[in-house]
């Protein structure tokens, strides 16, 4: 079901595939206050202040923090939703993962740390999750050293393949 993305060129192949120019938003979840699930937050942040204002024009970069269904304009307006999010704790699994949602699924199963269904908010969507399993959960604003470099892979990734799929000059 997930793939577990251990070098950068494989998070970027599989977002060169995803990203369709004018069709794609990515919307970055997570709560700042919890350690590691601040992870799709700020990796959206992250990306609104590296690329240039016309990337909107490409693809549309959200940070909904912990409210998804105040988005659900978003939802509603693109094809395809890349979501970055932090991943329930599991003892098996470490590291960051790449998935295609089946809406199904995540009807059933809480795979995120966030009690809104994304099964209801990606219905008829392709929707790409990309995430960390968190180490910390605990009220404190700081992030794991596994979610930092996951995060720096993150946003170089998305970077590049938007350079490539989005035509944007470095």
């Amino acid at each position: 079901m997930y793939e577990k993305i251990n070098r950068e060129d494989e998070l970027v192949e599989i977002l060169e595939k995803f990203i369709i120019p004018k069709k794609t938003a990515i919307i970055g979840l997570g709560n700042e206050l919890r350690c590691d699930d601040a992870f799709g937050v700020l990796v959206t942040n992250a990306l609104q202040k590296i690329l240039p204002p016309h990337i909107g024009n490409c693809v549309k970069i959200v940070t909904a923090s912990t409210n998804p269904e105040a988005f659900l304009d978003v939802f509603d307006s693109y094809e395809n939703i890349i979501v970055l999010d932090t991943l329930a704790p599991s003892l098996n699994n470490k590291g960051l993962m790449a998935t295609e949602l089946d809406p199904e699924f995540m009807e059933e199963y809480r795979l995120t740390t966030h009690s809104v269904s994304l099964g209801k908010l990606i219905s008829g969507k392709k929707t790409l999750l990309i995430g960390i399993y968190a180490s910390c959960l605990d009220y404190e604003i700081k992030i794991s050293l596994q979610t930092a470099k996951a995060m720096s892979m993150v946003i170089r990734s998305v970077y590049k393949s938007l350079l490539s799929r989005c035509n944007l000059i470095e």
